[in-house]
């Protein structure tokens, strides 16, 4: 199988220097690459040399010209497949031969979750791309160039739409542990600037990268140096950066610190509830996973019952109820109690204490609340920092609290389950509310949109509507676009009986791991226990590692300062 490499470029010469040496460097070589240049100054002679180098000549205010370069490139491909490789990218030396190997099973191909460096403010993400790989990380045989052609119709995210479209015989390399050592998304670079939210230092899901330990990481020592000298900083210098440096837009990178910078634009219709007491430490560690989140709520509402006080941040509503005697042994119905009428969006997520929640938890639950209205994982994980122990769960028919979110229409279901908690020691004392709610019929009265006519309106069969006539939902799309219009129809509100819907979802990877035995107050459901024998050994804390990467180090540090 003869490769064909594909490289967009423009005023961006010592990054493509780089390119050219991850391509040199690889074990199996490409037996074609063609590199379109439309740079205001054309590349040097030396960086054509062994190259397909065409010229396009820019052309002013043309905006980004990816999808242009690219058709200029398509009728140059003499190989059977396509990889392409972007200019400000660091490859692996078996970056081609996995790529190829792979190729010769697959149509398309490519590696989810990428990695993005910033360089010049030396902070990192792991993206959340699970369902489609990056255009950099992208490689297709020609059979299918027709697919890719079409997808050039548009803006210069061509990688949605390839892997939209090809349904069958696509694969997609998974490396969360950074084994196969394939390729890192390099922003910040010399030249011209990328159009993506990762080369934009302040993007929301960027953190801190101490002693360049992610850098090196992902592509070596020696290429670390090398992007370090690239950029005009000391390699050993950048090695020096404390833990506890914060910069713009990144997280803390260290449990220990109280300082959080939330970064990037909320959703608009999110509200998230905590009800905390007398745990600083592992509501610290919570700020920093929602400090992470891919995407943030438009409110954290955070209800406080402990003995000592959280301290409020701009980050979060805080409301204080003092604690009482009032017989509550566990008093999350009396928090949630207080918070419920505080939530001003119609998608309610619940995000407990001291649970970790992995960056794109808010993003996969917000996705899930457009399916159902009442939405938990089932699937559960509770992990023991303190002993290396874990328990899995694996087909929950109630879902933990801590892993359910719903939409507020749900609320006065909930109330009401709070309501009643002095009757029910599930409740009162274990604060078991996931048990009542999806154990709930969910049915109740709702105030529902529907469409009512003005005026009798003929269809298109010849059949006349009366004026009068009322249209539930589903409503016919013609007939909702006239009541938006003011087009011989109007919304009105009725109330009916409405039944709300669950959805309980395993998901293949663990999105949030229920932490157990945390300093501060305990919890009183028997998963607190020690002594629980359901309990089983992880030594070296791998397992934790798997699902958490980097954070696990939290919980590790965690365990040896108890020791």
């Amino acid at each position: 199988m003869k490769i064909t490499l594909i490289t967009p470029t423009g005023d961006r010469p010592e990054a493509f220097a780089l390119t050219r040496r991850w391509m040199d460097y690889q074990e199996v070589k490409a037996d074609q690459w063609i590199v379109i240049d439309d740079g205001w100054t054309p590349l040097p002679e030396r960086l054509r040399i062994g190259v397909d180098y065409v010229r396009r000549t820019p052309l002013k205010e043309e905006g980004h010209t990816l999808t242009k370069n690219m058709r200029v490139a398509l009728p140059l491909i003499t190989g059977d497949a396509v990889l392409i490789i972007e200019d400000d990218d660091w490859y692996g030396p078996k970056y081609i031969s996995t790529m190829k190997d792979l190729l010769s099973s697959y149509d398309l191909v490519g590696e989810a979750n990428a990695r993005y460096y910033h360089l010049p403010t030396m902070k990192y993400s792991r993206i959340g791309n699970g369902t489609h790989a990056s255009l950099c990380q992208t490689g297709f045989r020609k059979e299918i160039l027709p697919v890719f052609e079409a997808c050039l119709d548009g803006d210069p995210y061509i990688d949605m739409r390839i892997w939209a479209r090809v349904v069958d015989k696509k694969f997609l390399i998974s490396d969360d542990n950074d084994r196969l050592k394939l390729h890192c998304s390099l922003k910040g670079l010399k030249g011209r600037k990328g159009i993506g939210s990762g080369h934009r230092s302040h993007s929301r899901y960027y953190r801190a990268d101490s002693g360049l330990r992610m850098l090196i990481n992902w592509v070596g020592e020696d290429n670390a140096r090398i992007y370090m000298n690239h950029m005009g900083q000391s390699f050993e210098s950048a090695k020096l950066v404390g833990r506890e440096r914060l910069r713009s837009g990144a997280i803390v990178d260290s449990p220990s610190s109280k300082r959080i910078i939330v970064s990037g634009p909320p959703v608009k219709d999110i509200t998230v509830i905590t009800c905390t007491g007398d745990r600083p430490e592992a509501f610290r560690l919570l700020q920093i996973w929602m400090a992470n989140q891919v995407i943030k709520p438009s409110q954290w509402i955070v209800i406080d019952d402990g003995k000592v006080p959280i301290q409020p941040s701009k980050e979060f509503e805080y409301y204080r109820r003092e604690p009482t005697s009032t017989g509550f042994t566990h008093t999350l119905c009396l928090n949630m109690l207080e918070a419920i009428p505080k939530v001003k969006y119609e998608k309610v997520i619940i995000m407990e204490d001291d649970d970790w929640y992995a960056p794109t938890y808010i993003s996969y639950m917000n996705d899930l609340l457009d399916k159902a209205d009442v939405v938990g994982m089932g699937k559960l994980i509770f992990y023991y920092p303190s002993l290396s122990q874990y328990m899995e769960k694996g087909t929950l028919k109630q879902p933990a609290f801590g892993q359910t979110a719903f939409h507020r229409h749900v609320l006065p279901i909930i109330k009401e389950i709070c309501d009643n908690a002095a009757n029910e020691y599930e409740l009162c004392g274990k604060g078991l509310i996931d048990v009542f709610l999806w154990k709930h019929s969910l049915k109740s009265i709702r105030d529902i949109t529907c469409v009512q006519l003005d005026t009798d309106l003929k269809t298109t069969n010849g059949k006349v509507l009366p004026k009068g006539s009322v249209f539930e939902p589903p409503i016919p799309g013609g007939i909702f676009r006239k009541a938006q219009r003011n087009l011989g129809a109007f919304f009105i509100t009725r109330k009916m009986d409405y039944t709300s819907k669950k959805l309980i979802v395993n998901c293949e990877n663990y999105l949030v791991v229920g932490m157990k035995g945390m300093p501060g107050r305990q919890g009183k459901t028997t998963h607190h226990k020690e002594d629980n024998s359901r309990y089983k050994p992880d030594e070296g804390h791998k397992l934790l590692k798997s699902i958490l990467k980097t954070d696990a180090e939290f919980y590790i540090n965690y365990v040896q300062k108890k020791a």
